[in-house]
């Protein structure tokens, strides 16, 4: 049902990724600069069609590179929720 709604388009909003907002994430993380120049760049890539990066979300998930993935309820900001989630994503594959 969820791609179903988001291939008509159809988003709750969106959250817009910064460079601050990833480096805040990585220095909390303690992830390497390299890893977050690489989120820094699968985020442009994913946000093509924008003038700058930024995810869709609908309930309680965001669209990233064709895949749903599901905010970390762990925090409390709906930013915090998914660039963490993002780094992950970006770190496993």
């Amino acid at each position: 049902m969820w791609f179903e709604v988001t291939r008509k388009n159809i988003w709750e909003g969106y959250i817009p990724i910064t460079k601050s907002l990833l480096k805040e994430a990585a220095l909390h993380r303690q992830y390497s600069t390299h890893l977050r120049e690489e989120v820094w760049e699968q985020c442009v890539n994913n946000s093509i069609a924008y003038k700058q990066p930024r995810v869709n979300y609908l309930l309680d998930a965001f669209s990233f590179e064709g895949q749903r993935l599901k905010f970390d309820l762990s925090f409390a900001s709906k930013d915090e929720q998914a660039i963490y989630v993002i780094f992950e994503y970006v770190k496993k594959s």
